[in-house]
């Protein structure tokens, strides 16, 4: 709600990597992976247009991973 804020890795992380450094702007979008797969062609989709969307996901099988982003659909 027109808030910023700023996201940090914590020193002491050893499982957050951060891809590309910089910055990123608009309205925030995040869930479960699994979920946001799951309402793909719902009408209770997110529409991360224009966003940052954000996926977390625990103790997944890295196939799994996978096969959920290759059939997510985002624009």
């Amino acid at each position: 709600m027109g808030e910023t804020i700023e996201l940090r890795q914590p020193d002491d992380d050893p499982f957050t990597k951060v891809i590309n450094h910089g910055k990123a702007g608009g309205r925030t979008i995040g869930g479960n992976l699994t979920l946001f797969t799951l309402l793909q062609g719902t009408p209770y989709r997110p529409d991360p247009s224009g966003g940052v969307l954000f996926l977390e996901d625990v103790d997944e099988e890295e196939y799994r991973v996978d096969n959920y982003l290759n059939c997510t659909e985002v624009e």
